[in-house]
């Protein structure tokens, strides 16, 4: 769900004030599809008033209220006075959740890509990226395989199944010592 965000210097500018944001309404929306929307739209942002907000989403001042409460315990904005900011961190990376329901059908059509080029026995790195999530539910039906990861989320989907063997990080220093590997079931 793309939010359309006009800086001053976007579109007609007739009334607009430097540095205003203005918003294209999204009204309608069901609550999962409003919070990644708010997030978009507050990331890009910056910052954004609330009353703005329940006015471009077309619900009550609290109903906005609640989902920034939602957002805000996930830590990715941070509600204060009337206001809601983008947390440093979610700037360059939201949350698993978050990133994992956008462009969707992208990841799936990398992920099937990728799929086509594993084949059985390989070995297999994944990174926390989203997009292996896609692949890892894939990589089930090529079996036996190996999958090297750091993504708890990979390990879930992979984790129990008989001819796969998933390897994971178990600890590692910045002092020169050796990282160590525990190997999953």
């Amino acid at each position: 769900m793309a939010t359309q965000v006009h800086s001053s210097g976007d579109g007609p500018s007739a009334g607009d004030r430097p540095g205003e944001v203005r918003l294209s309404p999204q009204l309608g929306l069901r609550q999962t599809e409003r919070l990644d929307a708010l997030t978009e739209l507050v990331l890009s942002a910056g910052s954004m008033r609330i009353e703005d907000l329940a006015e471009n989403f077309g619900v009550s001042v609290m109903t906005i209220h609640r989902d920034l409460d939602a957002l805000d315990a996930k830590g990715i904005l941070r509600k204060s006075r009337g206001q809601v900011t983008a947390v440093a961190t979610s700037l360059f990376e939201a949350g698993t959740e978050y990133r994992a329901r956008q462009h969707r059908t992208a990841k799936e059509a990398v992920s099937r890509a990728a799929f086509e080029l594993v084949e059985p026995g390989q070995a297999v790195i994944l990174d926390d990226a989203t997009t292996g999530l896609y692949l890892a539910k894939l990589l089930l039906q090529r079996q036996p395989l190996t999958v090297i990861t750091n993504f708890q989320r990979v390990i879930n989907v992979l984790i129990g199944h008989p001819e796969s063997r998933s390897y994971q990080p178990a600890a590692s220093t910045t002092n020169g010592a050796t990282l160590s590997w525990e190997v999953l079931p």
